[in-house]
């Protein structure tokens, strides 16, 4: 191959790699709104880390997985991922939690 067409070869990988992990994690969200529905907390927490881990950008995982370490009572998780969920959507402070 010439060095342009590897280039654009490369390119296109990357932006199909991308688009997969993106529907790999878009599906761990949905599975774990599933098992979130279904009161099963520590499994959702763990397909939302595994989203995460396909697609660190996305703030919904982050809002979500934050949720479940609350329904848990691990408020030290809790206050971690509304921190990563506020930064990416640039807020000032993370939310406040609630006093127990």
């Amino acid at each position: 191959m010439t060095g342009i067409r590897a280039t654009v070869c490369g390119i296109l990988i990357a932006v199909r790699a991308g688009c997969f992990a993106s529907k790999m994690a878009q599906l761990c969200r949905e599975e774990g709104n599933e098992l979130f529905r279904r009161g099963m907390y520590r499994a959702a927490v763990d397909k939302y880390t595994e989203g995460i881990a396909l697609e660190r950008d996305n703030a919904k995982l982050y809002s979500n997985r934050a949720l479940c370490y609350r329904k848990l009572y691990v408020l030290r998780y809790s206050a971690n991922s509304s921190m990563c969920w506020c930064k990416l959507l640039h807020c000032a402070h993370p939310l406040p939690l609630p006093v127990c």
